[in-house]
């Protein structure tokens, strides 16, 4: 990311430091207004990066079994695949692999869990990662 930034100030560098950040301002605009058209065109409720992401992560998801482990609010689940184990709430949103807790994005085992109990996943994507047009 730097170095796009890097290069899009190439030509304004030997500017004066006004006419440099009048050319930083127009390019973050057009940035902006391209990303936000790119934005209003989607119908997903969900950013389509974030929805890449997820689709890798249900390719990721077959063959790991989900177990509920009995608790009364149904969210705690121990998915297994060839001697690997990890716990997964959720109503917490949380996995022991520890990628739901850093990304809000669920991981392959927290989608395995979601099918299993045929939860939407959309409603267990972070709210920063949703379009509120």
């Amino acid at each position: 990311m730097c170095e796009a930034f890097k290069k899009c100030t190439l030509e304004l560098r030997d500017k004066p430091i006004i006419i440099l950040m009048e050319g930083i301002k127009v390019y973050l605009m057009k940035r902006i207004v391209s990303h936000r058209e790119k934005v209003l065109r989607c119908n997903a409720p969900v950013c389509p990066k974030i929805q890449e992401i997820y689709e890798k992560r249900k390719r990721k998801a077959e063959g790991w079994t989900p177990e509920w482990c009995g608790d009364d609010q149904y969210s705690l689940f121990e998915v297994s695949k060839n001697f690997k184990k990890f716990v997964v709430n959720i109503n917490k949103r949380t996995c022991s692999c520890k990628k739901w807790d850093l990304t809000s994005i669920s991981c392959c085992h927290g989608v395995a869990c979601l099918w299993h109990n045929n939860y939407n996943h959309e409603a267990y994507v972070a709210a920063c990662y949703r379009y509120i047009v």
